[in-house]
């Protein structure tokens, strides 16, 4: 699977995520696009909705080295989702969360990511829930308990997609300028959109290589007013299915 295939998947899954638990979602058949990813299609009007990933940015000096260790992740996830599914038939959405302290080594990406795809093979077979935490005790005497701090797990449903990615370790609290600047980079785009949609929604995912378990708003990021072209803005925490309406 291309690495965009796997991002439109996952852009997918948060959707319906959000649709699932949002009341006010738009009635409509929904379809894939690009700028904006998605298009409702409704009686009266078409609503065009963008996903966006929130992610704290990195500094330059951090960069080549947070791009080195994200490329060997990415290869990771995508070693272990075929991996698993040769071990298990039930689709997962797998969180691995990081030892920030120590650095991926290319030649460990390999074994890292079969003993991922064991691990998570295994804890699956034996637990009925529907949500699985293996934390760091579980993975003592396991080949990735250097690197790996902790993995959630998530059954979907069957016949969906299996998915591994990655979550900084820690809490991340989000601020008004974090939120506004990444609506400020959607409105630069949003003539572009309109010309596939009469109006326009943002979905803003805590999710992705640059967000802890659980993103935080502070109280004034819940109540501050936001410069949007957006008619509604949201930030979805897609683990917990909390929804914060922004605009």
């Amino acid at each position: 699977m291309s690495n965009r295939n796997r991002q439109k998947l996952l852009e997918r899954f948060f959707l319906d995520r959000f649709r699932e638990g949002y009341a006010g979602f738009p009635q409509g058949e929904i379809k894939c696009s690009e700028r904006p990813d998605f298009l409702v299609l409704g009686r009266e009007q078409t609503i065009g909705i963008e996903v966006q990933e929130y992610a704290r940015g990195s500094s330059k000096d951090e960069g080549s080295i947070q791009r080195r260790d994200g490329e060997l992740k990415r290869r990771v996830e995508a070693k272990a989702i075929t991996a698993y599914e040769l071990r298990s038939s039930t689709p997962v959405l797998t969180w691995l969360q990081w030892n920030l302290n120590v650095s991926l080594e290319k030649n460990t990406v390999d074994k890292v990511a079969n003993d991922v795809a064991e691990i998570v093979a295994w804890f699956v077979a034996q637990n009925d829930s529907d949500k699985i935490t293996i934390d760091w005790e579980d993975l003592e005497n396991s080949p990735s308990k250097n690197v790996v701090d902790s993995v959630r797990i998530m059954k979907l449903s069957p016949g969906t997609s299996s998915f591994f990615t990655s979550v900084e370790a820690g809490f991340v609290t989000v601020t008004p300028e974090e939120l506004q600047k990444v609506i400020d980079d959607k409105n630069a785009l949003a003539d572009g959109y309109l010309e596939k949609c009469d109006t326009m929604w943002l979905l803003i995912v805590a999710e992705g290589l640059h967000v802890a378990s659980t993103a935080s708003l502070t109280d004034a990021a819940r109540q501050h007013v936001y410069q949007s072209r957006f008619e509604r803005v949201f930030f979805f925490d897609s683990f917990s299915r909390v929804i914060t309406s922004l605009v």
